[in-house]
Order: structure tokens, then sequence, then C-alpha cells
């Protein structure tokens, strides 16, 4: 979800894509159309880069990125919650995973 993606999100999102249980099908620019697509079942998973995050990585202030999941779909979103951690935490030090 948000804006332009900058270099690092941009980065990870290609180290995401490259996952067996990620495919990423858009962006989503709001939290309601999120929660909408995931009732629909159009999505299993999301992840917010925050607005800061590429300046908050370079000054070496702690960074949350949020993985949202649908738990109805329980096995497929677990292992996009799997895949995506694994790729945040290699992929960015000063990156903290926050579980939505």
């Amino acid at each position: 979800m948000g804006r332009r993606p900058l270099p690092v999100s941009r980065q990870i999102t290609f180290l995401l894509e490259q996952t067996a249980s990620i495919h990423i099908t858009r962006s989503v620019y709001s939290e309601t159309e999120l929660r909408q697509l995931m009732q629909e079942k159009k999505i299993i998973g999301a992840v917010h880069f925050p607005k800061n995050m590429e300046k908050d990585i370079k000054s070496r202030h702690p960074v949350k990125v949020a993985v949202y999941t649908n738990a109805s779909a329980l096995i497929p979103s677990k292992l996009v919650y799997k895949d995506a951690s694994t790729v945040i935490i290699t992929a960015g030090s000063g990156v903290n995973l926050q579980s939505s």
C-alpha cells in the first residue's frame, strides 16, 4: 500500500516476487481497499512499506514493515508470511517485521 516505490522498496518487492508463495498483482493505496480485496478473496496478503522507510534505513532508525495475511486462507497465508519475513529479514538490517 502506499506511494511511488523507492529503490529499497523496489528491491524488496523484487525479492518478494522471487519466492514460491508470493506473486504481486497490484498496488493498494488504502487500508479500506486492502480489507475489501481480502474479504472478496482477491488477495491472500499484502506488504506495507512505511512512508519514510528508505530515509530511516539510511539513518539506521528501525523500520516496521507490515505483512497482512488473510486468515481465512490459513495455509497460503502462512506461506506468504514465512516467505515475506525471510525476504524482509534477509534484505534489510534495520527493518523489523510487523504481523497484521
